[in-house]
Order: C-alpha cells, then structure tokens, then sequence
C-alpha cells in the first residue's frame, strides 16, 4: 500500500502542475490518512487505498467524494485562524471515526492542505484514543508521518487544553 500511496501522491502533484511540496495524502497509522482536499477529486485513488470514510474540515469534499461511495462527515466553515474553536467538535468527530474503525472502516481527513486542522483533528483522535502515551508523542508521530504538519498556535493551544498536556 505504501508504493501505492507514492505512486498515486507523484501523479498528483505532476497533474497538478508538479509544484506542490506537501503530499496529496499520508498514511499517519493503520486505516487512518491524513491529507488535502482536492485528493477528494480522485476518487479512485481513495477507494484503492480502502477509504470508506470521509472527514472534511472547513472543506466541502469535491463531488466524486460528494456523490461517491462514501460516508462522509463534514465540518463547514471551520476556518483556519487561531480564534476559531476546533476542540468544540472533537467528540462528535471523535464518535464518527470510533464507529468507522469498529466496523473496519478507513478514513480520510481532510481540510484544504492537510497541514493544520486536519492534522489537529488527527492528532486529537489518536491522543484521545490511546494510540500514544501523551499528547507530544501523538504530535511527533503525525509530524514523523507528514513533515509539512503546521498546526496553528490556536489549534495548538486547544490541544493542550482539552487533554491537559504540554505540546511544545
């Protein structure tokens, strides 16, 4: 899957002109990938991949996701500014990707470069569920996965609050 996911994030970046520096999507752990929201275009490509769920975080997925076959979770409007309160929405996303998993789904989640609120959703899920023994291992990891992963001081802020924990 591995070559595959490189494959697919090299025909990306060429169609889209080959100047991007952030991969279109990143497997971060078993069943859960991190990435932009135009790989929501390919539909093809999430469905190789085994995506059976969709996380959209101040983005509309495109329309193959949109009208694909696919389970979808949107949060509209999300902005990417430090005044915006992402943790308010944690436990119903929380909700969504636990019932996915159990029932042996995988999932994308997506904001518009995968850089920012979608790595804060990522990284709140796999703290809050125990994939990681603190909330700075949980962020090292997800950056280990996705170099590029720039959460705003915001976001950031909200992480630490919401699990109690340092987050340099």
């Amino acid at each position: 899957m591995d070559d595959f996911i490189k494959e697919s994030n090299q025909k990306l970046i060429k169609m889209y002109g080959g100047t991007d520096v952030v991969e279109p999507i990143t497997k971060i752990v078993d069943n859960l990938f991190l990435g932009q929201g135009r790989v929501t275009a390919h539909a093809d490509v999430l469905v190789k991949l085994g995506v059976t769920h969709v996380v959209s975080v101040g983005r509309t997925p495109h329309k193959e996701v949109t009208n694909g076959p696919f389970y979808k979770f949107e949060l509209q409007n999300v902005m990417d500014i430090e005044s915006e309160n992402l943790s308010i929405h944690f436990p119903s996303v929380f909700g969504f990707l636990r019932k996915a998993l159990s029932d042996g789904g995988s999932v994308l989640i997506h904001c518009e470069m995968g850089c920012s609120r979608a790595a804060t959703v990522m990284i709140a899920f796999l703290r809050a569920n125990g994939y990681y023994k603190s909330l700075q291992e949980t962020y090292d990891h997800v950056k280990s996965k996705r170099p590029w992963i720039s959460p705003n001081e915001g976001f950031k802020q909200q992480l630490r609050k919401f699990f109690c924990e340092k987050l340099a």
